[in-house]
């Protein structure tokens, strides 16, 4: 046991580290990257570094000022061109690349690709549902890991053109997936096929289009459906439509998020709109201080930061409405690149959120306090 200078208990145990201080706890596991849980030794070097001792497995090295942590060829990952990002409720990590599934669990790597069974190699999105499957939506169709094994899901209605764009299991349990070709609706394993026709077709007489980029839910139930033509809501068989002709600033809708009060957040290619109660109420892009207009994802954490992840850069939004403030993060602050994918990042249960890039990935803390490289806009209200 030690205090370090920072007022942190760490205690070795056979069973990993665990740190206190303020009465929370934090545990150190092979589960979160320890080299292995039995543990003998821990040391703070001048630098506030930590060290942990293992009982024949070398050591571990802790930073916990760090605020961002990269992974690509040079740590270990197979593939650096990352889509998707999913860390699992039993710790698992899975990370989607254009060459195959990436998974992560107890200092093992191991990687499923077309040759080993996916419906295709090229990983667009992965969720995991209630029952613990793992959900992988590739270009070529849907794939579902569970128990180590892969079984490949047959759309039968989309044989030409099977890509999954985004997938969603909605608070009845049903599965929606967007495709190139629309909706499909999947109940108990199997598709709903006058149902998943009668929603596409309802969407596409709506915006002239049924390409299916990105699927939220609100809690009260509302499905919302974002697409190259627009935004198409959905909520007890009653559609709305949102174009530039009623207030979109761009129809082509890349992501969604949907607050906790019922606010939707819509990323175009040029900068976000807010919607809420049917109105569109706001936008917000580069002129409010957005590194890019272009919106590859949106999440929002439990104390109420968007962040929103571009194709040059990452931004967090606080205070939103009252008092908008935009703090951009790049490749100069630690991200092991700018170019963030589409739909690429995942909030874990820890707070911290992680990103997809061309490059790599990189894992950020946004409760480490990191220096700002990028000041933020100055407005000038009046002059004396």
């Amino acid at each position: 046991i030690m205090l370090s200078d920072d007022g942190t208990m760490y205690a070795a145990t056979a069973h990993g580290i665990v740190s206190e201080k303020d009465g929370i706890l934090k545990a150190f596991t092979e589960d979160n990257g320890l080299a292995y849980n039995h543990c003998f030794s821990v040391f703070e070097d001048e630098n506030g570094t930590m060290y942990f001792g293992t009982n024949g497995r070398g050591f571990n090295v802790y930073n916990p000022k760090e605020k961002i942590i990269s992974f690509n060829n040079n740590t270990g990952l197979p593939n650096e061109s990352i889509w998707a990002i999913l860390k699992s409720s039993d710790g698992t990590q899975y990370f989607g690349s254009v060459n195959g599934l990436i998974v992560k669990k107890d200092n093992e790597t191991k990687l499923f690709s077309k040759e080993n069974g996916l419906s295709g190699n090229f990983i667009r999105v992965i969720k995991e549902s209630k029952d613990g499957s793992i959900l992988i939506g590739t270009t070529e169709g849907l794939s579902i890991l569970k128990n180590n094994r892969i079984q490949n899901y047959s759309l039968e209605n989309h044989l030409d053109i099977t890509q999954v764009y985004s997938i969603l299991e909605s608070n009845s349990g049903d599965i929606y997936l967007g495709m190139q070709t629309g909706v499909v609706i999947l109940r108990d394993g199997k598709e709903l096929k006058e149902e998943s026709k009668k929603m596409t077709a309802a969407i596409n007489e709506g915006l002239s289009a049924a390409v299916i980029y990105s699927i939220s839910e609100s809690n009260s139930g509302k499905l919302i459906f974002s697409s190259h033509s627009g935004l198409a809501t959905v909520e007890n068989g009653n559609y709305e439509f949102y174009t530039t002709k009623n207030g979109l600033v761009d129809n082509s809708a890349n992501t969604t998020h949907v607050s906790p009060d019922e606010t939707i957040f819509v990323g175009t290619l040029k900068g976000i709109n807010v919607i809420k109660n049917g109105e569109v109420l706001d936008t917000i892009d580069v002129n409010d201080g957005l590194s890019n207009n272009s919106i590859a994802d949106i999440e929002e954490d439990n104390f109420g930061r968007l962040y929103i992840a571009t194709y040059h850069g990452l931004n967090i939004l606080t205070n939103y409405p009252d008092s908008l403030r935009i703090t951009q993060i790049h490749k100069k602050d630690g991200l092991i690149g700018d170019d963030i994918t589409h739909e690429g990042t995942f909030l874990d249960d820890e707070g911290n959120l992680w990103l997809g890039t061309l490059n790599g990935i990189s894992r950020y803390n946004p409760n480490v306090v990191l220096p700002i490289t990028t000041p933020p806009q100055i407005y000038l209200t009046g002059l004396q």
